[in-house]
């Protein structure tokens, strides 16, 4: 009930601090970055640089380590995700820009790829091509993943790649006197 139309609390509590900034800090010169999902770096510091694990990150390093073998998505929806250091730069750009305006509302800006943004079925293609370049010495199966566009079969793949897969290994390490995964 709270939520109200907002589709989950991350939309929510963004949009609560924003409307905050805009009751309360309208005479300070800030702006709102709003970036899409944000992904390793174009080229600074390096190349593909990042320092955490959210977002499609997350699923990039679970498929790469071979645990996230299924997945739901639509094919030709795009796939809005930006380098960090692009992002950085429109900060940087946003800060610039708010100190020699005088903007009478705080500025609010997207930090998205927008037409250039690329389908998820390209951006698979991208990703495995890399992931075949430079494996990761941490993988436990071999990076690959079966997308669908329904969740009735997503559910029912994820049974037989996910869950029988891991329902195994766990009664191995227990057998082995180990603890299960």
């Amino acid at each position: 009930r709270i939520l109200g139309d907002w589709p989950n609390t991350y939309t929510f509590t963004k949009a609560i601090a924003e409307n905050i900034l805009r009751k309360t800090a309208n005479d300070l010169p800030i702006s709102i970055v709003r970036p899409s999902q944000v992904a390793g770096t174009l080229k600074e510091p390096l190349i593909g640089w990042i320092d955490n694990i959210y977002g499609p990150i997350g699923a990039v390093v679970g498929i790469g380590a071979g645990l996230l073998r299924s997945g739901i998505r639509k094919a030709d929806f795009k796939s809005d995700i930006i380098p960090g250091d692009l992002v950085i730069n429109g900060i940087i750009v946003a800060a610039y820009d708010v100190a020699v305006r005088n903007y009478e509302e705080i500025p609010i800006l997207n930090s998205v790829c927008g037409i250039d943004a690329i389908t998820y079925t390209e951006s698979e293609k991208v990703l495995y091509d890399r992931m075949c370049e430079v494996p990761s010495k941490q993988s436990i199966w071999c990076p690959s993943i079966n997308f669908v566009e329904s969740l009735f079969w997503f559910r029912f793949v994820a049974i037989f790649i996910h869950v029988i897969p891991g329902a195994i290994i766990d009664l191995v390490l227990i057998f082995k006197g180990k603890n299960p995964m």
